[in-house]
């Protein structure tokens, strides 16, 4: 996550001289965020603390953390698209108008990325496969 904001500030530095953000949608993503850290630690907060005898629990724990994390998400939406929505208007002048991309650039790009990831995906299962067939010999 800390790479993608790297690469969007360094990507928008070198375009602008001067950047600016929305306050009220940083204050928004960074209480999702932490929301969701918590999340993370809760249940294994849990599990070390009660020991392997609460597995019940820990299952009754991690379920109503889920709906709790999707009720908050589903009022993240609402906050900025119905509720406040002037908070959230940005001030974006486009630039010239580009031309639109065309279908078949548009389906050779999605090819490509297709083969890429399916080269990727090919490429890595071999290797675990290939670990896997050494640990049995």
């Amino acid at each position: 996550m800390l790479l993608v904001l790297g690469a969007a500030m360094l990507a928008g530095g070198l375009r602008n001289d001067e950047q600016t953000f929305n306050a009220p949608a940083a204050r928004s993503q960074a209480t999702m965020l932490v929301l969701a850290a918590l999340a993370l630690i809760l249940p294994a907060y849990f599990q070390a603390a009660a020991g392997t005898t609460a597995a019940v629990g820990l299952e009754r724990l991690s379920v109503s953390i889920s709906v709790v994390l999707l009720v908050a998400y589903l009022l993240n939406l609402a906050f900025p698209l119905i509720t406040h929505r002037a908070l959230f208007v940005g001030t974006h002048q486009p630039d010239e108008p580009k031309a639109p991309t065309s279908k078949a650039r548009a389906l050779s790009a999605l090819a490509l990325a297709t083969v890429g990831i399916a080269w990727m995906s090919a490429k890595s299962w071999s290797a675990r496969s290939g670990r896997q067939r050494k640990s049995l010999v």
